[in-house]
């Protein structure tokens, strides 16, 4: 048989065609529909997992569904964001300037459930069918969005005009879902008064404490108690894999240094593009302004200006006039302006209005205007110099050329450099031997995380994150292009994570073993006094045995010690106390933690209520509508969280791997 007669045979070509298909069957049946899977599933670590309710999930393959590492870094975004928010703008600039990345605000566990509650959320979407629709997103990003705001968000996040309607459609159908969820939210009139009531009352306290401290020295070690203290928090001393890079960089403003251009070289840039030096005619200026609302003039305002505009001449300095005035009239804003040249264009008049811009130049030179009336106040204005339209002669516009001229050859001299170093770093086994070659100078890196990208001696290269920490020791990495840069790295030192041995750590082993027996004593004594009270003792004869003098609080709320607001007399918050103390009444006594952490707390407290002012009927009608809106959104959050605990649990929902190695 020829070997073309087996492409005809009946017998052999329908069976390769029937096993041809079979393996496509269990290819698809295996890996999905999705090519893209493939690859995120061969490139990206699998950070959690919960039961899929896919048509092929009956498969063993296809029983879970997996969140990777791509959606748990957006997700931490998002989990940054709303730190960020809570924390305010004054505090989130104070973390960027101590170089604190924001993302660095989740730790993973928060990302990877906020990337499975989301989850959750678009499955009940779909299932509710309540998924935007895409014309509705599309008209959303129409009416919410600019073009230039789109774009901002398409290049800070390296995503596609798809990606970005797809993340606003997921967005939008989860909020959908989460107002669906918390609309069952309901309130009755005595509820919300017994909450108010609760958070309003007026408390004082007698208290007596019992500080931790006081106890270190009665807290007894052994090396078997140490030893497996720290055996069990082992990943607490975790030291974090690090590294080293030697690295080279070239720059932009290094290739503009270089540049050193001939006045002939000049000339002929400013000849070839004389149509960026073109100017519309324009005035030089300087004002006096009173500063007023134009909708609200002060008669004092326009009195003062009337007064300096009878004393002006073409010879009167503007300048001293005002610091004159401003000392006999310190009630009105008088400010002096060296406003510079200002053209004849929609800008001029937007910035200055109409009427300022007509009468500017109208004026002669070195003429005084009369009074004008701008939305910013009233104003004398000076025309000092008027410039026709038309090209600038060079001398007036040297600096610029020159400095354009710069900017362009550089650019010109900078891209062809990058363009060669790109194809001669290809040559080279090792980053020392292409600086040399290449006559750039190298540098080493101070030892950073294993993990980031951002190097002190370059900057960030979160752009280059995941090829950044997939490089191997010894191994040169390609040319990496940044914003007017570019670098190569080599991993010269690489440290991996380990656990140190206890003798290194064992001064802090000691030190929470040791702060640890001291809460438990500090509690225990406090405990003990409260025993004592509650079997018939005076409080008063109790504390006195106090390790510290009681003090008597000023009147508090427990909002107060929500806010962690410190108690007058006690310098701390008590911690649990609004959820120890629902039913007290005058007289009652109890025990709280007190400090700013429930795990570490400075010691514990004896207390006695003094007093309590329950807060008015009269208060609550006047707060109740905005209490009951919080209160109402409270219960809604707290009904979407329940919610997605409960499908979490349902779905059997487990974390994969350890994060901390």
């Amino acid at each position: 048989m020829q070997l073309n007669d087996l492409k005809t045979h009946p017998v052999i070509k329908y069976a390769a065609y029937f096993g041809f298909t079979l393996i496509i069957i269990s290819f698809v049946f295996f890996y999905g529909w999705s090519s893209s899977s493939l690859q995120s599933a061969a490139t990206s670590q699998a950070y959690a997992r919960y039961r899929s309710t896919e048509t092929m999930s009956f498969l063993p393959w296809r029983k879970w569904d997996l969140i990777l590492t791509g959606e748990v870094r957006e997700a931490a975004g998002v989990v940054a964001d709303r730190k960020l928010a809570l924390l305010g703008p004054q505090l989130a600039s104070q973390l960027t300037l101590l170089g604190i990345r924001p993302e660095s605000l989740a730790t993973d566990e928060e990302a990877v459930q906020q990337a499975v509650d989301d989850r959750m959320l678009l499955r009940e979407a779909k299932r509710l069918d309540m998924y935007v629709s895409l014309k509705e997103i599309m008209e959303h990003i129409r009416l919410a969005h600019s073009e230039a705001n789109v774009n901002q968000v398409l290049i800070s996040r390296g995503w596609t005009f798809e990606q970005f309607t797809r993340a606003e459609r997921d967005t939008r159908s989860t909020a959908r879902v989460r107002n669906f969820i918390g609309n069952d939210a309901r309130t009755s009139l005595y509820e919300l008064w017994l909450e108010y009531k609760l958070l309003n009352e007026s408390i004082m306290l007698s208290v007596a404490t019992y500080p931790a401290s006081d106890f270190l020295d009665q807290v007894q070690l052994s090396e078997e108690n140490v030893q497996a203290y720290f055996e069990e928090h082992a990943e607490e001393y975790r030291i974090p894999a690090k590294r080293r890079y030697q690295y080279v960089t070239l720059t932009r403003e290094e290739m503009r240094e270089s540049v050193e251009p001939t006045t002939e070289q000049l000339q002929t840039y400013y000849e070839q593009n004389q149509v960026d030096f073109q100017r519309d005619e324009a005035v030089l200026l300087e004002d006096i302004v009173v500063l007023q609302a134009a909708d609200q003039p002060t008669t004092q305002g326009q009195l003062l200006i009337a007064l300096i505009d009878n004393e002006l001449t073409t010879e009167t300095s503007f300048s001293e006039v005002v610091d004159r005035y401003s000392e006999e009239y310190p009630d009105v804003r008088l400010r002096y302006r060296d406003v510079g040249w200002v053209e004849r264009d929609d800008l001029s008049v937007s910035i200055h209005g109409r009427d300022y811009i007509n009468r500017v130049f109208t004026l002669a030179d070195d003429a005084i205007s009369s009074s004008v009336q701008t939305p910013f106040g009233l104003h004398i204005v000076r025309r000092l110099q008027y410039r026709e339209s038309g090209v600038l002669p060079l001398e007036e516009v040297a600096d610029e050329v020159e400095t354009r001229y710069r900017e362009e050859k550089s650019g010109e001299l900078f891209d062809e450099r990058v363009e060669s170093l790109g194809k001669e770093i290809e040559r080279f086994d090792n980053l020392r031997d292409f600086a040399i070659a290449m006559d750039l100078e190298d540098g080493i890196t101070s030892l950073v995380l294993a993990t980031d990208s951002f190097l002190p001696e370059i900057g960030s290269l979160a752009q280059h994150a995941n090829y950044i920490r997939s490089l191997r020791e010894n191994r040169l990495s390609e040319l990496i292009p940044l914003t007017d840069m570019v670098c190569a790295l080599e991993v010269v030192e690489h440290q991996d994570s380990r656990i140190p041995p206890l003798d290194d750590v064992r001064e802090d082993v000691e030190f929470r073993l040791k702060r640890a027996g001291s809460i438990d004593l500090a509690l225990a004594a406090a405990q003990s006094a409260l025993d004592e009270i509650r079997g018939g003792e005076e409080f008063e004869t109790v504390i006195n045995d106090a390790l510290t003098t009681p003090v008597l609080t000023t009147p508090f709320k427990r909002t107060d010690l929500e806010q962690l607001i410190p108690l007058t007399g006690l310098n701390f918050p008590l911690i649990g106390f609004t959820q120890q103390t629902l039913r007290i009444g005058e007289g009652s006594t109890g025990v709280s933690a007190y400090g700013f952490s429930q795990d570490l707390p400075v010691g514990y407290s004896l207390w006695k209520v003094m007093s309590i002012e329950p807060p008015t009927k009269a208060q609550f009608a006047l707060e109740r509508r905005a209490f009951e809106a919080d209160y109402l959104q409270l219960k809604q959050l707290t009904m979407v969280e329940e919610w997605l605990a409960d499908k979490r649990k349902q779905a059997e929902f487990e974390l994969l791997g350890n994060f901390a190695q």
